[in-house]
């Protein structure tokens, strides 16, 4: 097994390219309503072959996901530093908020990870990493993020892309999906693999098909967020 991959690929896989979804949320993240197992079959009908799971601050969502096995699943989480936002994928362990945005990367690589960037340039999102600490971390990143299918400006998305050329980063696109109407909007297709390093290599090469969603999708989150917030309902237990 490669390192960092707490599954392995997942068996029963044609040997042809699948497709990955890279981005997407579960009751577990405080903007999300989507039951982990509701999620899986949907992404299986939606013609997906995985599935990251990365919701916000929270890696039980991704567990929950995984230990199902119906479907293969890459453990991920979104991570709030103290200057915006990190993807984290192929971790073992919880990692918390609120540390450095090199801190936070060091601890994603430490679980044999890849550090990735979610939505960055995205001027609508306070979470969204500062333009100065994606500069700054930029030599330590894997992956960055070039089309998230919830940004609502086009240029964001190009600024994301100059970026990952400029610095020669291996792109990824995600949906960032936080309904089950999102799932598979944005997603890639690349060679099978074992572990991350493998995951990361054949990324380099992948085709990316993406997608934009309707604005109006991010009233679907602000109404979960409002929902956990003031009714308490749909939190699951164990959340941190």
């Amino acid at each position: 097994m490669g390192r960092g991959n707490p599954r392995g690929h997942p068996r029963g896989l044609p040997l042809s390219r699948i497709r990955v979804e890279l981005h997407c949320h579960t009751y577990w993240s405080p903007d999300c309503g989507v039951d982990p197992a509701k999620l899986l079959k949907t992404a299986r009908r939606k013609g997906l072959d995985m599935i990251a799971v990365t919701d916000h601050n929270q890696i039980g969502g991704a567990f929950e996901a995984r230990d199902l096995e119906t479907f293969p699943v890459i453990v991920g989480e979104e991570i709030k530093t103290n200057r915006g936002e990190l993807l984290g994928y192929f971790l073992q362990e919880y990692i918390p908020p609120g540390m450095s945005v090199a801190d936070t990367a060091r601890a994603i690589m430490e679980q044999g990870g890849i550090v990735s960037v979610p939505h960055p340039f995205d001027r609508y999102r306070s979470s969204a990493i500062e333009r100065d600490a994606l500069l700054e971390i930029a030599g330590e990143l894997d992956m960055i993020e070039i089309f998230n299918s919830r940004n609502i400006k086009t240029e964001d998305n190009d600024d994301a892309r100059h970026l990952q050329e400029a610095r020669e980063l291996v792109p990824a696109v995600g949906s960032d999906a936080h309904s089950l109407l999102e799932v598979a909007r944005s997603y890639q297709e690349i060679e099978p693999f074992n572990g991350a390093r493998e995951f990361l290599a054949v990324m380099a090469h992948a085709k990316l098909t993406t997608r934009k969603s309707s604005n109006l999708i991010h009233f679907i989150s602000t109404y979960q967020k409002l929902r956990k917030r003031y009714t308490g309902r749909g939190i699951p237990a164990g959340a941190r």
